[in-house]
């Protein structure tokens, strides 16, 4: 008998996915409990909850924290339990949070030093692979700080590879992508996978505004020598329509020839309803 149990101390993948949502109001938040995370030896962790907030159970001193080296999460989250639990992450490697697009789910702003960007700074010193995808979800910039921006990249000395929407690395004033607001990368990033998803239809009225400025601004860093390790660029399209034919997308992947940076293509991976809720789909 005793082999039946065996298999739980060395446990160390948990996932945990709700599955029917007829039980807690939309938008509620479910805590996960202490209990399934202080199971066997789990190192990885992986949530699903695509609609309403997660939240983790409070303080310090759950050793659950301290041996995560990844964390998962398809759900909805604010910055300040993120905060809580990156305090204690001294081994978190890999950070995927993807928000779905869902209606009536709005928390608060974080308190002001406490947003997304703070969070992720407390595991600078380890985190290896970021991604962030907020699925044109307005009420998540929020919770960046008031930029609504990932200007803590360059911060994070250890990331390789970063995922994310474009939108998050610059600012838009009247259709025009201002390159004073565009943030610097991590200074060793190898890999990086730009989304191409905007807010609203009407944030570009122009394609060359769009992701061949985002590359032309890349190259220049590159020239530059502010990203020495880059080794490959992917784009991922909009879910919809993308902003760049396949002229263009050629005489990008020219661009990044020339600076010995490989460039790819590659449809979004996630599923359509993450950005439009099925009552909305158009």
């Amino acid at each position: 008998m005793q082999s039946e149990h065996c298999i739980i101390p060395r446990l160390l993948t948990l996932c945990v996915q709700q599955v029917d949502f007829s039980r807690l109001p939309l938008g509620s938040d479910m805590e996960i409990a202490s209990e399934l995370l202080e199971i066997g030896m789990v190192h990885r962790l992986h949530v699903w909850r695509h609609y309403g907030y997660i939240t983790f159970p409070g303080g310090h001193h759950e050793s659950w924290i301290g041996r995560i080296r990844e964390m998962k999460l398809v759900t909805c989250i604010d910055a300040e339990t993120l905060c809580r639990v990156f305090e204690s992450a001294a081994k978190l490697e890999i950070f995927s949070l993807i928000v779905p697009k869902a209606h009536g789910l709005v928390h608060p702003p974080p308190a002001a030093g406490r947003d997304l960007n703070y969070a992720l700074v407390k595991v600078a010193g380890t985190l290896k692979v970021l991604e962030l995808r907020t699925c044109q979800n307005r009420w998540f910039l929020d919770q960046l700080g008031p930029s609504h921006l990932l200007h803590c990249l360059p911060l994070l000395e250890k990331l390789e590879t970063l995922t994310a929407e474009v939108s998050l690395f610059f600012r838009i004033q009247r259709n025009t992508l201002n390159a004073r607001g565009f943030v610097l990368f991590p200074p060793n990033l190898i890999s990086l996978h730009a989304a191409e998803v905007w807010l609203s239809p009407e944030m570009f009225t122009r394609r060359e505004l769009g992701m061949r400025a985002f590359s032309k601004i890349i190259v220049a860093y590159l020239h530059f020598g502010l990203l020495p390790n880059l080794k490959h660029i992917r784009y991922i399209p909009d879910v919809v329509e993308s902003l760049l034919d396949p002229d263009e997308l050629y005489a990008l992947k020219q661009m990044f020839d020339a600076t010995r940076v490989s460039f790819s293509s590659k449809a979004d991976s996630l599923p359509r309803q993450f950005f439009y809720p099925p009552e909305r789909q158009i």
